[in-house]
């Protein structure tokens, strides 16, 4: 099962200094993380050469969550894929389309912002990260949305890993379409299933049966109409239409993002 809203398991919680990190907006300050397992179910292969602007986040040398370039110099993620972390052993991998295979360029992190992040709750579930560029190397991305997705909306996820629920494991890159539905529909559902709080603002939800992400991806991206719309942020099961996943939404923090990136 993907991994529950509020219950993290006290064995996965990683004890580390956190260095090299800015905390902006009045963040808190932990040290626990979580192993992330990526999961993508109902999707199908693609080539990294479509969207060199996904990233594999990667901590010591294994992946751990998706990532995406906004910028030449910024990428994003959930912020649950870095806070409390040693930025010291992670990087992303650029242009891998296997988990498996050693293309790529590998890049180590100059910083990372957070916004108000609540490690509990999740809420505001986005890191800012700035690659440490040495030679100013050139990096695809994507523009973000300034606007929020209807309900109703489709665009696709990217990432790596099973194609069912506790199946065997793909390190192929996995595309899937999904639907944004009715926050209201999305919080009943999570309350009726004891997840506790509702959706934060900021946040937006899919649910489509037989094809979603889950137990992972976390940081991995939403897609709608050629601009960044979301990253994946939490959700319980996968691949089913009462199991709601939910989505940091992009256009919440647009502003926030577009300061950052400004000066580079």
């Amino acid at each position: 099962m993907f991994q529950v809203k509020k219950q993290p398991d006290s064995n996965l919680r990683c004890l580390r200094m956190l260095l090299f990190v800015v905390v902006v907006a009045g963040a808190q300050v932990e040290t626990k993380g979580a192993y992330i397992e990526p999961i993508i179910v109902g999707g199908s292969d693609i080539p990294i050469g479509d969207y060199l602007y996904q990233l594999s986040l990667q901590s010591t040398w294994q992946h751990k969550c998706g990532a995406v370039m906004i910028s030449n110099e910024w990428a994003i993620t959930a912020a649950r894929c870095t806070y409390g972390r040693n930025v010291v052993y992670m990087s992303v991998r650029t242009r891998q389309s296997s988990l498996s295979s050693r293309m790529g360029r590998r890049v180590g992190f100059e910083r990372i912002l957070y916004y108000n992040y609540n490690n509990e709750t999740y809420e505001n579930d986005i890191a800012a990260i700035q690659l440490y560029l040495p030679s100013r190397a050139s990096f695809e991305w994507i523009p973000m949305r300034t606007s929020p997705v209807e309900e109703g909306t489709t665009g696709f996820v990217l990432g790596w890993g099973k194609l069912k629920e506790d199946g065997t494991y793909s390190d192929v890159l996995q595309k899937v379409s999904v639907t944004i539905q009715n926050t209201d529909k999305c919080n009943k559902i999570l309350q009726d299933n004891g997840l506790g709080d509702n959706m934060h603002d900021g946040q937006m939800c899919s649910m489509d049966d037989g094809k979603n992400v889950c137990q992972g991806n976390y940081g991995t991206p939403f897609i709608v109409d050629g601009k960044l719309a979301g990253i994946v942020s939490w959700g319980n099961g996968c691949g089913t239409e009462d199991n709601p996943i939910i989505y940091t939404d992009i256009s919440y923090y647009y502003n926030w993002l577009k300061n950052i990136t400004a000066d580079e």
